[in-house]
């Protein structure tokens, strides 16, 4: 375990000098703070339950095309706005974590107040597409 943690440590800390410099966009804090990592595997399980649904429904998928892009809108907007909720509420912890220092609610890049709403906003129309398809989505949707 410590030979991993040593040669973890030694990848982390010979970054170029032009990568330590390199400015930050605000798309790229954005990013941060949606997390398009979790984004991306939790999408992964709804495009394998919407299928298996249809497989063993007998329809076919151009059937259900619209619903499927719904689906996964909306999955992604509660996915990205439960995040940015998530570095809103964890803020006071953030500054400890080297993981997580650098984020933008800890540099102030993006105010506290302005993730909290995007946070919100993001969710509900996450939850309001998810309905769209039916009500027993959406409320899937809120106890995410």
């Amino acid at each position: 375990m410590d030979k991993v943690e040593a040669a973890t440590s030694q990848v982390i800390t010979n970054t170029s000098s032009t990568e330590k410099n390199k400015p930050v966009s605000t798309l790229d804090d954005i990013k941060s703070l949606i997390k398009i990592g979790i984004i991306n595997s939790n999408l992964i399980t709804v495009f394998t339950g919407f299928w298996l649904a249809i497989y063993y429904s007998g329809y076919t998928f151009t059937d259900y095309i619209g619903t499927f892009i719904i689906t996964m809108l909306g999955s992604t907007l509660v996915i990205a706005g439960g995040c940015m909720l998530n570095n809103w509420y964890d803020v006071d912890i953030d500054p400890v974590m080297k993981r997580t220092k650098t984020r933008p609610t800890v540099t102030g890049t993006i105010s506290l107040p302005t993730v909290l709403g995007l946070g919100l906003i993001t969710s509900f129309a996450g939850f309001l597409l998810l309905l769209f398809t039916t009500i027993e989505a959406m409320v899937m949707g809120i106890t995410w």
